[in-house]
């Protein structure tokens, strides 16, 4: 499984480029909510399988399910977000964005890192 590892963000990289634009031409023909919900569920289920992988093709398949949640999800909430401003403020709604979205990462590592010890 070692050897294995190597490979996931291998595999997570394709996963996102490669649904892309599958998914972008449904969040434009139908909708955000037809991306959105389906990508939780994709990004649940591979974050489920990697707690739980206990071989190679499990913890790929994980990598797989996750690259596309979590590729689509950014994007998606990305778009979301400019599609809410104005043109003039969709810097600022991109920076935003992006710099809660990383502040969240960072104090829910701290978070789950106190409530592990």
């Amino acid at each position: 499984m070692l050897d294995a590892a190597s490979y996931f963000y291998a595999v997570l990289a394709v996963a996102m480029i490669g649904v892309r634009p599958v998914t972008g031409h449904i969040y434009d023909t139908y909708g955000a909510k037809y991306v959105i919900i389906p990508s939780f569920i994709f990004f649940a289920i591979g974050l489920f399988l990697l707690g739980n992988a206990e071989n190679a093709a499990l913890l790929l398949t994980s990598a797989a399910f996750i690259g596309v949640g979590y590729g689509t999800l950014t994007t998606s909430f990305q778009s979301l977000c400019i599609q809410a401003t104005s043109p003039q403020r969709t810097g600022y709604a991109t920076a935003t964005y992006f710099t809660l979205f990383d502040a969240g990462i960072a104090f829910a590592v701290l978070f789950l890192c106190t409530k592990k010890d």
